[in-house]
């Protein structure tokens, strides 16, 4: 009985273990287990806009098209937008000159991710296409 209790441990111990190695070593996203952070984090992109802009909603839905992404979509009423839209010229980093909905960016989802923006629409379904994350 002793025995049987050993070789069960044994193989409680042992099974885990293996498993463990051979999806840190073997596994194609070795890089995630090795904390490389850009291997673990998917993409997040962040659109703000009006909800009767219809630039606004293309982006919305391409936002919401794209896998293995983590979307944030802040929509606002008209008279809101505007005050929105100045606050965003202030902060997001190279926004500073756009002045139509949809902002679009990269990043800052994690507080300590680079902000990167990307601009409108157009801008943003030509960085998709580029960056092929359809």
């Amino acid at each position: 009985m002793a025995r049987s209790m050993q070789r069960l441990l044994a193989a409680l111990v042992i099974l885990p273990t293996v498993y463990f190695l051979y999806s840190y070593f073997l596994s194609t996203n070795a890089g995630a287990h090795r904390g490389n952070k850009a291997a673990m984090t998917p993409p997040c992109y962040t659109v703000e806009g009006f909800s009767a802009c219809p630039y606004f909603q293309r982006a919305k839905k391409l936002v919401g098209s794209m896998a293995e992404i983590r979307p944030i979509v802040k929509e606002l009423d008209r008279e809101a937008w505007q005050d929105r839209k100045v606050i965003l010229q202030k902060t997001v980093p190279g926004a500073q000159g756009h002045s139509t909905s949809p902002f679009v960016w990269s990043g800052g989802c994690e507080g300590h991710e680079t902000v990167a923006f990307i601009g409108g629409y157009s801008e943003f379904q030509a960085y998709v296409d580029s960056k092929g994350q359809l």
